[in-house]
């Protein structure tokens, strides 16, 4: 069993958990602003992340760390639904304690590309973009999406013995469970206009 068999039996209910909270509120989505509310949320949780990340991670790591940068296509997404709020950056959620933690935190965001594909189909089909195809997030790396979660394995499993295990899995759980609460705690407000 390699550590990424591993992280994942381990991490399943902390992923099921904030799946079940992501996929309910995009299926109340329905205008661009909605949406952009979401992305803009995201953006808050992510960049701050992704930076601590990326000064963790080095491409003598993951030689392809630069072009694993999520939270731009964010940006452009904003930029397309014409979102104007400026959006706050917090202190990051998480800490990169080692290398090993920090490859379980980009575990966890590179995972999330595959179940983007998904949700770029919900989004499609339930929100009105008045045109603009602001999907760029959630579609991550379009057609190369499989090959670049592939190429992201192989480079975990080739210094797997390198890395402390456990340190790999709370990263990869920590990032779960405190997306989650992040969604939870910065959810609006349901609208009582009628």
């Amino acid at each position: 069993m390699t550590i990424l068999d591993t992280i994942k039996k381990e991490t399943k209910s902390h992923h099921q958990q904030v799946e079940t909270v992501l996929v309910s509120e995009l299926k109340s989505l329905k205008t661009k602003d909605d949406y952009a509310g979401l992305l803009a949320r995201l953006y808050s949780f992510y960049k701050p992340i992704e930076d601590e990340v990326h000064r963790t991670i080095d491409a003598e790591i993951i030689t392809d760390i630069s072009k694993r940068e999520h939270t731009s296509r964010i940006v452009e997404d904003l930029q397309l639904l014409e979102h104007r709020e400026e959006t706050p950056l917090p202190e990051p959620q998480l800490t990169m304690k080692s290398l090993s933690y920090a490859l379980g935190v980009l575990y966890v965001m590179e995972g999330s590309t595959m179940g983007g594909q998904i949700i770029s189909k919900m989004i499609h089909k339930n929100v009105d973009m008045n045109g603009a195809d602001a999907v760029n997030y959630f579609s991550s790396y379009g057609d190369d999406t499989h090959k670049m979660w592939a190429k992201f394995k192989i480079q975990v499993i080739k210094i797997e013995s390198t890395l402390n295990h456990k340190e790999v899995i709370s990263g990869a759980e920590d990032t779960f469970n405190q997306l989650r609460q992040w969604l939870l705690a910065t959810k609006p407000l349901e609208s009582t206009s009628v």
